[in-house]
């Protein structure tokens, strides 16, 4: 599975957030695309399989968020860290090992020592060299 991390910009001036308020996972298998997204409810799972709606979801994310390239997973985490965070279930499911615990810790942390791709600049850090240009469609 290639994973692409997705990176909510902040919606609320909070404290802890400088960039990013919120991360999800959009994942590639077998010609399937699933959006993972970690709520106060449970997960959200959406799942897509049309050409079309693959496209419209996928560009919508591309305008609206900052959207990183990793992959394969590194393997699940062994454990969860309590309180459950869109933070703590990324990892787990990328396999990352890390100490972060807001979104824009885990972005550095995904860019700089896991060389995630950044797939778009739409509201990414200046001056970052590692954005793909002409990238194909998510």
């Amino acid at each position: 599975m290639i994973w692409f991390v997705v990176f909510h910009p902040k919606e609320k001036q909070h404290w802890w957030a400088k960039r990013y308020g919120h991360v999800s996972l959009a994942g590639f298998s077998k010609e399937t695309w699933t959006h993972l997204d970690l709520g106060r409810m449970g997960v959200d799972t959406r799942v897509f399989y049309a050409h079309d709606e693959v496209h419209d979801y996928l560009s919508y994310l591309t305008a609206h968020h900052v959207v990183l390239r990793f992959g394969p997973s590194l393997g699940p985490g062994k454990q969860f860290l309590t309180p459950m965070s869109c933070v703590s279930f990324v990892k787990h499911v990328l396999g990352v090992r890390s100490r972060a615990l807001l979104p824009d810790q885990l972005f550095d942390i995904l860019i700089r020592e896991n060389k995630a791709v950044m797939m778009n600049e739409t509201q990414g850090p200046s001056g970052n060299s590692r954005t793909e240009s002409g990238a194909p469609a998510l």
